[in-house]
């Protein structure tokens, strides 16, 4: 075993906070993914190689904070992770398949130009009974319009989750314009703790963030416990880095998602290593020539986006209007319709920081 040197301090650092990120979705790492998920921040914004991560790990400084098992690195004692992400990797499959049939019925909607299965590592982590969470992009002026068409589709093919019934139901809660492409500003700095909703959403076992917020927002309210609450350690958002970096395109309209990627290059501050999905293969549905179809569903529609705007606000529930205007979880305007009323980012950051601080990092 090679011994580390203390210019390997730091990368010894970052490698235990991304296993330790990773831990709380019960995902272990192979030496490569911890290398190419490696979580820099600001304290080291370079480029290690895939070499000195595997140094690191073989080297007998790190043995009293991980463990290595079946080619997988994992926070000591939490060798059970395994099993329950090979487990996963079967659902995924499943679900991925849902996804794809789907998306053969939306592609048919002319104004969307990018379609991807989200969450933690971009659907490789999938739960059993989790639903299929679809982040879209739209044409310029039409992200209204779009969500219209996606909802309707998604309620005639009866593939909307509802209290209960969530295993592999389509949610539907993230657009974005391709004029809105750069993500940054959705990152926390100070956020929301819904310490009330959080409480309602576990008594009930409502844990999905699809569920209506009126639930949730009405519980905070009522308990008095909708308030704002600074960063003690961490500045950055690391759940929305990971999200961002484990989307997996499978509907790409004129390189869509090669733009989206372009846009959002910041990402490289903090994970250097990572690079944008090959998106060539059997999970993407091709695009079909539509043109003449897209123009007569432009002329029909295309000038009614204000209208199905303001129609659509109108049917949400005010609790969700009105946290669009505290922190980031909800957005709503012309450009990005983000409804995650259930938003755990803080909730996921905080468990990191409290991880690693007990590896005194």
């Amino acid at each position: 075993m090679e011994k580390l040197n203390k210019n390997n301090i730091i990368l010894k650092e970052a490698i235990v906070k991304t296993i330790a990120f990773f831990d709380i979705f019960d995902f272990p790492l192979t030496d490569f993914e911890v290398w190419k998920f490696l979580y820099v921040g600001v304290e080291t914004q370079n480029f290690a190689s895939l070499r000195k991560v595997k140094n690191v790990l073989e080297s007998n400084r790190i043995d009293d904070i991980l463990e290595n098992k079946d080619g997988f690195y994992f926070l000591q004692g939490r060798d059970e992770i395994i099993k329950i992400r090979q487990d996963r990797y079967i659902y995924t499959d499943r679900k991925f398949k849902k996804a794809l049939r789907v998306m053969q019925v939306f592609k048919f909607i002319p104004w969307l130009k990018m379609a991807a299965v989200s969450n933690i590592m971009g659907a490789h982590n999938l739960r059993d009974g989790s639903d299929i969470d679809f982040f879209i992009i739209t044409e310029r002026k039409r992200v209204w319009l779009t969500r219209f068409f996606c909802v309707v589709l998604a309620k005639i093919l009866r593939l909307r989750p509802r209290p209960g019934k969530t295993r592999d139901k389509i949610c539907l809660n993230f657009y974005i314009s391709e004029e809105a492409m750069d993500l940054k500003n959705l990152m926390l700095n100070s956020s929301i703790i819904l310490s009330g909703a959080k409480n309602f959403v576990e008594e009930n076992k409502l844990r999905d963030p699809c569920l209506p917020a009126r639930f949730a927002i009405a519980s905070a309210r009522r308990a008095g416990r909708l308030h704002s609450v600074q960063d003690d350690k961490e500045v950055y958002d690391i759940y929305f880095i990971y999200w961002l970096a484990g989307l997996v395109p499978i509907y790409n309209n004129n390189s869509a998602y090669e733009k989206f990627i372009a846009n959002n290059d910041w990402l490289k501050e903090y994970l250097p290593n990572w690079r944008m999905k090959n998106i060539a293969g059997r999970r993407l549905i091709k695009r079909d020539d539509f043109s003449f179809y897209r123009d007569i569903m432009d002329l029909l529609f295309g000038g009614l986006e204000k209208n199905f705007q303001s129609w659509q606000i109108k049917l949400m529930p005010a609790a969700l209007k009105e946290l669009k205007n505290i922190g980031r979880q909800v957005a709503i305007n012309d450009q990005i319709i983000k409804m995650h009323a259930n938003d755990r980012r803080e909730e996921y950051r905080k468990r990191w920081i409290e991880k690693i601080r007990g590896f005194n990092i």
